[in-house]
């Protein structure tokens, strides 16, 4: 049954006018839409409540540092560490800010990193402008630092509040 008040079928156009076998009414559009957003919703609430994915989560200290690459701040960067002991172990992030500095995060934004041994890693992507919007370019880092398979970069992290030695590389 076709009303005024109907959406044409997904394939023509705005400026195509309307399709004289295929219309799905507003109201049952709606209720579509209604769907799966609750659907969508109910999807979110059980993944939320599935519990911890991951390792274990054990205690974390505080842990600052700095990246210089070629005596510049790394402004952008990423710094992972990795752990040296227990590879599956959760590893800590940090985005390095633009006068070279970085707080690490586990879990929640700075909360710090696990006791014990690291490996560095360091990926540092330009942005390249492509029409109206930035791309990840190519990676700034050194190639050796990009993978903890071939850094030699390691930090210890104490059951305190830490302060790492500045990173300093070359290209």
């Amino acid at each position: 049954m076709k009303t005024s008040n109907s959406y044409p079928h997904p394939h023509l156009s705005a400026d195509q006018g309307a399709c004289n076998n295929c219309y799905v009414s507003a109201r049952a559009l709606d209720g579509m839409r209604l769907a799966l957003c609750l659907l969508a919703a109910a999807a979110l609430v059980a993944a939320a409540g599935c519990g911890q994915s991951g390792p274990p989560r054990v205690p974390v200290y505080p842990v600052q540092g700095k990246v210089e690459i070629d005596g510049r701040p790394a402004a952008g960067a990423l710094v992972i560490l990795h752990p040296k002991e227990n590879p599956s172990a959760a590893a800590a992030l940090a985005h390095v800010n633009n006068d070279g500095t970085f707080t690490t995060t586990t879990y929640e934004t700075g909360d710090g990193a696990a006791e014990g041994d690291f490996i560095v890693t360091v990926e540092w992507f330009k942005p390249v402008q492509r029409n109206d919007d930035y791309v990840m370019g190519p990676n700034l880092a050194p190639e050796k630092y990009r993978r903890p398979e071939t850094s030699d970069l390691q930090v210890h992290v104490a059951a305190q509040p830490n302060e790492l030695q500045p990173i300093k590389l070359r290209r």
